[in-house]
């Protein structure tokens, strides 16, 4: 009798363990096949899949968008006329990048081979001992990229494209009807704008306006911030009327 009473208790906590598990299946929710929905652990998976709050905590993109919003003039100003540069030189001087790059390294090594030697020929006129100037000048520097330098690119290009795979799931699943209709327009209406500039042309035009808005924002913020509202108004008031004139189980899902 002892055996039989050890092992009853034994069996009724395993039916009582295995009844827990069949309801909190029950309480998922089922496909039409009567198996388990998926429904549950795609919605965490998409509720996760949210790498743009450490985009932009990124030490990267924190460096560049402090240079967009000209927090330092000098250095602002320094790139955003290097670049200008670069583009004037591509575009009206018929330089491809190829060939821009290659000139400018070959300026770079004419150069320093004009330096040292200089430097060479007056220490053998001023009967010194000659010294290379720019062996001298980084003697005894360890010049090489550290992971500690590569680390935050590293992780701005994986928090990147996790962020454009989340998004493109999103819109290729159509989780949100709404939203991938809306990169539908998007990508149709790029599409017209590639048939009338050039690529190298976009770039342009896209880091133009990088450098350009902040500035214009900064100076015009209360006005800007009238119209975006006003406009914003505008827009909830017609999709409203759109909804309210859609059948009810199409305005849940857009909802």
């Amino acid at each position: 009798m002892s055996e039989i009473e050890q092992i009853v208790p034994d069996v009724s906590s395993e039916e009582n363990e295995v009844s827990q598990e069949s309801v909190g299946k029950l309480k998922q929710p089922l496909t039409d096949d009567g198996d388990i929905s998926e429904e549950g652990e795609s919605s965490k998976a998409s509720d996760s899949c949210n790498p743009l709050v450490e985009l932009r905590a990124n030490k990267l993109v924190k460096r560049v968008w402090g240079i967009l919003e000209w927090n330092d003039i000098f250095e602002s100003a320094f790139v955003f006329g290097i670049f200008n540069f670069f583009f004037l030189l591509i575009t009206f001087a018929d330089y491809s990048v190829l060939t821009l790059t290659s000139l400018m390294l070959c300026a770079f090594v004419g150069l320093c081979g004009i330096w040292v030697n200089t430097e060479l020929f007056r220490a053998i006129i001023s009967k010194r001992a000659p010294v290379n100037p720019l062996e001298h000048r980084f003697k005894g520097k360890d010049i090489h990229i550290s992971q500690e330098q590569l680390q935050p690119l590293s992780d701005f290009i994986e928090l990147l494209l996790n962020f454009i795979i989340c998004t493109l799931r999103s819109v290729f699943f159509f989780n949100r009807p709404l939203k991938s209709v809306g990169f539908l327009v998007l990508f149709w209406v790029i599409a017209q704008i590639g048939k009338w500039f050039s690529g190298t042309t976009l770039i342009y035009l896209v880091t133009l306006i990088a450098f350009i808005w902040p500035r214009v924002y900064k100076f015009k913020q209360p006005e800007i911030d009238r119209i975006a509202k006003l406009a914003l108004d505008k827009y909830n008031h017609f999709y409203g009327l759109a909804l309210s004139k859609l059948p009810p189980a199409i305005k849940t899902k857009l909802e």
